[in-house]
């Protein structure tokens, strides 16, 4: 599900994630002009190996698996990751003031079902998980002498699997952990760090073609203190 990101939204989330002078550029409104620079430079600023290289979790690189080699493990053949996926849309609305639309597409399976990782990853989604000793299913009999339903008793299968923080295999492993609080704000500080970078880069781009107002120049300023 995509961020709706106004200017409430943004000045709620830097005020949380990030402290100091970052937070006067929550002081912009976001015109169409501002927007239609930001967004292009925020999807650029994600799938950037530079600015991706600036977050670590457990000693290893976060948000893109650079040591491939796990069952299903993704590789970096381009296209087949999150960082490939990422999408900022500006919406205005009437009066010229709107908001930025950001998401993106990337997909995880498992036999749990299917997730949208940035969903995720930004909200506590996996948490620790448990394998049942055993599933208990309604079944209808096969026959008109078995037309009833009857309980089935399944034993679960244990999970094998490559945690690629910790480096190693895991097998016939009965239960495994979530994303922590600790991923969590990470992948924040990654996403809304992108989101100030478009918006610095756009009053800048703004001002530098000489069509920035005094309110533009002086957020600036104020971020560069």
């Amino acid at each position: 599900m995509p961020l709706f990101i106004d200017n409430e939204h943004l000045t709620n989330e830097i005020e949380t994630v990030y402290v100091g002078h970052k937070k006067v550029l929550t002081g912009v409104r976001f015109t169409s002009q501002v927007l239609e620079g930001a967004c292009p430079l925020i999807e650029e600023r994600l799938s950037d190996p530079r600015y991706l290289d600036q977050f670590q979790w457990n000693n290893k690189q976060a948000f893109y698996n650079d040591e491939p080699g796990g069952i299903k493990e993704t590789t970096k053949t381009r296209g087949d990751h999150m960082v490939d996926h990422f999408f900022a849309v500006p919406e205005v609305a009437a009066g010229g003031w709107g908001a930025i639309h950001l998401g993106n597409t990337k997909e995880v399976h498992s036999s749990r079902g299917t997730w949208n990782l940035f969903d995720e990853l930004l909200f506590p989604g996996f948490g620790a998980y448990a394998i049942p000793t055993q599933s208990v299913r309604m079944e209808k009999g096969a026959n008109k002498k078995e037309n009833y339903m009857k309980n089935i008793v399944v034993n679960v299968r244990p999970m094998n699997f490559y945690y690629r923080y910790k480096g190693q295999f895991f097998y016939n492993a009965s239960k495994r952990g979530g994303f922590t609080d600790s991923l969590h704000s990470k992948f924040k500080e990654y996403i809304y760090g992108a989101i100030l970078y478009g918006i610095e880069n756009s009053l800048q781009n703004i001002i530098e073609s000489g069509g920035g107002t005094e309110r533009m120049k002086g957020v600036l300023e104020d971020a560069e203190d």
